[in-house]
């Protein structure tokens, strides 16, 4: 329910690079179902392109994937 509004005003792509939305959640398990959602709310409201730029960032993982993940501008 929180994703359709965060949708809703990140759909127009701003000039600004960085980071526009961020979605804290407690598990890992919660952070890859919200990002696969995320992606499929999003992508549905754009068409078949992905209209929003996505990273998951958690603990216990590469530092540097993560890092270049973060370095691509990701929308949330």
């Amino acid at each position: 329910c929180y994703l359709l509004p965060l949708l809703a005003q990140l759909m127009g792509h701003s000039t600004t690079f960085g980071a526009r939305g961020l979605v804290l959640v407690p598990t890992r398990e919660l952070a890859l179902q919200v990002l696969k959602v995320g992606k499929d709310l999003s992508r549905g409201l754009k068409g078949d392109t992905e209209a929003l730029r996505w990273a998951m960032v958690v603990g216990g993982e590469g530092m540097e994937d993560q890092f270049s993940m973060m370095a691509g501008n990701p929308d949330v």
